[in-house]
């Protein structure tokens, strides 16, 4: 069985697991972008920059309640886009993030794989099928 690892990103410390994600827009007219998205196992939904939303398209699917890890509630707002993560695509309501450059991936994503965060060696290990 074949595996994708992504390294972690040195420069948090300590180092945070991150992947790539590809942000694509609906009809395919742009090629997809990639951003760097840290991997989150507490986060129940992902977060992308409004701007990378915006770039691709990315429907407004309309304004949730929202809790940051202290507890604070916040209104968030929904953009549906298509996304692709270690070879699957999604295609998904996400949470907008304004003034930020990296995304975050949450449970709506990460419950479709099998991780093993290797803090040691630096790298997410994800197995393909």
């Amino acid at each position: 069985m074949k595996t994708q690892t992504f390294a972690y990103n040195t420069s948090y410390a300590p180092a945070a697991p991150f992947a790539e994600l590809l942000v694509h827009d609906d009809d395919g007219r742009i090629a997809p972008i990639p951003i760097a998205a840290q991997i989150d196992t507490g986060a129940d939904m992902t977060m992308l920059p409004i701007a990378v939303l915006e770039q691709a398209g990315a429907r407004f699917e309309g304004t949730r309640v929202a809790y940051d890890f202290s507890g604070q509630r916040h209104i968030a707002d929904l953009y549906a886009v298509l996304l692709s993560f270690a070879g699957r695509k999604f295609y998904l309501p996400v949470i907008a993030q304004e003034n930020v450059s990296e995304g975050i991936v949450g449970h709506d994503i990460l419950n479709d794989f099998v991780l093993t965060l290797n803090g040691l060696a630096h790298v997410i290990e994800i197995p393909m099928e």
